[in-house]
């Protein structure tokens, strides 16, 4: 594998992965992170996809939330209420991984699959996001370090919004559309509201259903 990516550190491991937790989460009504999922909480599910695919993992929030796993790390946002864009730049600051594969905590039934997707593309761009026919995932993604300079630069500016980061940033959006295909629930689904939870709550207990009765939902 070319030397541009390897850990600086000289882990063995090309990448990282960080999940970006969020604080109050105001439009949920209370810190996302901490709902419950399943049989623990969205912060751990999330962190336990991520140690499927590499053991440098790291929860950034900018509450500090109990951590359960032993083996995943903390980091405190350095730009609280600045949005996601502020989790990635405090991941390239503070963890020396040359990528950095981001996990939305609010996103319960991603896959490592998807992530592995992304990954082989990665020599196609320095940023690297999951999308599929009629939507993009800025946030489901790898993220290079040759974009800091660049990315530091532009929140100094005043940018926030990923998308609008990413009009200036070299990207690639790579179709992922496959794996939300005759799959229920879609792995995009995204809890942004508490109906949102109620419906994912709900998807739960029909899987449990499913579990153990032997059959299969249908698709959605």
């Amino acid at each position: 594998m070319p030397s541009q990516f390897n850990h600086r550190a000289g882990s063995q491991h090309p990448f990282a992965a960080v999940v970006l937790a969020g604080g109050f989460s105001r439009r949920f009504g209370a810190p996302k992170a901490m709902a419950s999922f399943c049989h623990g909480r969205l912060l751990d599910h999330a962190a336990t996809v991520a140690r499927q695919l590499t053991p440098h993992v790291w929860i950034i929030s900018s509450l500090p939330f109990p951590i359960r796993d032993p083996q995943v790390h903390r980091l405190l946002d350095r730009f609280p209420s600045e949005g996601p864009l502020a989790g990635v730049l405090t991941a390239f600051e503070q963890i020396p991984h040359v990528w950095i594969a981001v996990f939305p905590v609010d996103m319960p039934f991603l896959s490592p699959a998807i992530y592995r997707h992304l990954w082989r593309q990665r020599r196609t761009a320095p940023i690297l996001c999951a999308a599929t026919s009629d939507s993009r995932y800025p946030l489901v993604a790898f993220w290079n370090r040759s974009t800091y300079p660049q990315l530091k630069a532009l929140f100094q500016q005043g940018i926030r919004s990923v998308f609008q980061a990413l009009e200036i940033l070299p990207h690639a959006f790579v179709d992922c559309a496959a794996f939300a295909r005759n799959t229920f629930p879609s792995p995009f689904f995204n809890i942004h509201t508490p109906e949102d939870y109620q419906q994912v709550q709900w998807w739960c207990r029909q899987m449990r259903i499913w579990e153990k009765s032997g059959t299969q939902p249908a698709s959605s």
